[in-house]
């Protein structure tokens, strides 16, 4: 299976798979490397990778609302009626209704007019609330994306610190796990008993197994027998001790790590299954 590499602009990660990456939420202008490329590249230019980004539908444009035109006013002129001296007395009230119509007229074209007006300003108001829920939407929604933003890159750096600080565990295992004995009782025609296997883990992960072989050792040097002590569980910078068998001969033992699984930072020893000489004892 293909395996990926990261860079977030200071620190390498990986590698990775492609389900790994897909649970990332990476953004399509990630720098990638694999096996195969003479140099970096960005996620959007991997074709087995752009699946993960879908295209974002525009953004929604705000209604547009046409304001009513203002007729303008055409009011009559007044006529004025030549007075003719025979006529005078007949003609006058004529003139004063006329007037009092017109009057009433541009009174009541004057009062249209503002309420058109009022319309108006109602209309532009309206538009201009909804231009503001719409500018808060969208600022809510930018603060939304940038923080997100934010926290994926807190999250990948997070990742990438934990990433080279269990390489170092794997690669300097013994500089964090141990194995030692107890006071036990020996006797000087050989035998030993009361001997207990004492295993130290200085991580803070959970350590699965540790296997420990104890060699019993005679007087002349030469091993009577090997024992392998099992020690599971070890808990986070906690030591734990398991019984060893006992021996009808020898005067001393002598112990050695022959195998260690920790599944919660990925280490196998010694066997594991890393793809390269800087991590192999990396396992899934």
């Amino acid at each position: 299976m293909k395996k990926y590499y990261l860079h977030n602009g200071e620190v390498e990660s990986g590698p990775f798979d492609i389900e790994q990456l897909k649970e990332m939420k990476l953004n399509s202008e990630t720098p990638i490397w694999y096996d195969g490329l003479s140099e970096w590249t960005t996620i959007k230019k991997v074709d087995e990778l752009k699946s993960m980004f879908s295209p974002k539908p525009p953004p929604i444009k705000p209604p547009v609302i046409e304001t009513p035109k203002v007729e303008e006013l055409n009011i009559p002129r007044p006529t004025y009626i030549e007075e003719k001296p025979k006529s005078k007395n007949f003609k006058l009230p004529l003139i004063i209704i006329g007037s009092l119509a017109i009057l009433g007229i541009i009174s009541w074209l004057i009062f249209q007019n503002k309420n058109q007006e009022s319309v108006i300003e109602e209309v532009k108001e309206k538009v201009n609330q909804q231009e503001v829920v719409i500018s808060n939407t969208q600022n809510e929604q930018n603060s939304r994306n940038l923080e997100e933003e934010k926290r994926q890159r807190e999250k990948d750096i997070r990742n990438a610190e934990l990433t080279q600080k269990y390489m170092g565990y794997r690669n300097n295992w013994s500089s964090y796990i141990s194995a030692s004995n107890n006071r036990y009782m020996y006797s000087e025609m050989g035998g030993i008993s009361n001997l207990e296997v004492v295993v130290s883990n200085s991580t803070d992960k959970k350590i699965d197994e540790v296997q420990v072989r104890v060699d019993y050792i005679k007087s002349n040097g030469g091993i009577f027998k090997s024992e392998t002590v099992s020690v599971s569980n070890i808990s986070p910078n906690a030591t734990k001790s398991v019984s060893a068998p006992s021996s009808e001969r020898g005067t001393s033992i002598r112990m050695k790590i022959e195998s260690i699984s920790a599944s919660s930072f990925h280490f196998c020893y010694p066997y594991g299954n890393g793809e390269s000489d800087t991590d192999p004892y990396f396992c899934k």
